[in-house]
C-alpha cells in the first residue's frame, strides 16, 4: 500500500479527490484544509492557502494515481509525494487493494511518467501550460498590484515632504 501526498488549491481539492476515487486510482482521499504553503516560484518567495490531499492506493495503482494527478491538477508542477507504508491494518490494506482494482477500467499513463515509475519510484511530472502561480494569479496579482501602489504612494509622499 502507498500513501500519496499532494497539495492543491482549496477550490479544486474536493473535485480532484472525487475524480481520483471515482476512477479507482485511489481508494480514499482525505482532504486536509487550512494548509499554508511557502515556496519559491519563478524567483519569488510565495505563500498560498492550500489543501493537502492524502490519497491511499495500492502498490499496483500508484503509477496510475500519480500520472492522473499530473494530468488533472491545475498546477503545472503539482506536488506528488509517494510514501511507502511500513505498517498497516491488514483489513484496511485489503480494502484499498479491492477498491483500486482496475477491472473494466482502462487508464493509459503518459509515456513521460511511465518511464520514471518503472524505476520503482515516482519522479516524473507531466508538464502542462498552467502554472502553479497562474492558478492563484488572481490573488497574487492583486497582492503585487497593492504592493506597487503602496510603493508609489510612499514615493509621492516622500517627494511632497522634500518640497
Amino acid at each position: 500500500m502507498k500513501v500519496v501526498l499532494c497539495t492543491a488549491p482549496v477550490e479544486a481539492a474536493h473535485s480532484l479527490a472525487s475524480k481520483l476515487v471515482a476512477e479507482r486510482v485511489a481508494a480514499c482521499v482525505s482532504v486536509v484544509g487550512g494548509v499554508s504553503s511557502v515556496y519559491r516560484w519563478e524567483g519569488e518567495v510565495e505563500r498560498a492557502g492550500e489543501s493537502l490531499l492524502v490519497a491511499k492506493t495500492s502498490d499496483a495503482t500508484v503509477g496510475a494515481l500519480a500520472a492522473r494527478i499530473a494530468q488533472i491538477h491545475p498546477y503545472s508542477v503539482p506536488e506528488i509525494v509517494v510514501v511507502d507504508v511500513a505498517h498497516v491494518n491488514a483489513a484496511y490494506a485489503a480494502w484499498v487493494d479491492a477498491e483500486t482494482r482496475q477491472e473494466g477500467f482502462h487508464f493509459e499513463s503518459p509515456k513521460e511518467f511511465v518511464a520514471s515509475v518503472d524505476e520503482g519510484s515516482v519522479r516524473g511530472v507531466v508538464p502542462r501550460a498552467v502554472s502553479r502561480s497562474s492558478c492563484m494569479e488572481g490573488s497574487m496579482k492583486k497582492k503585487k498590484a497593492k504592493r506597487k501602489a503602496a510603493k508609489k504612494s510612499t514615493a509621492k509622499k516622500t517627494k511632497k515632504r522634500r518640497k
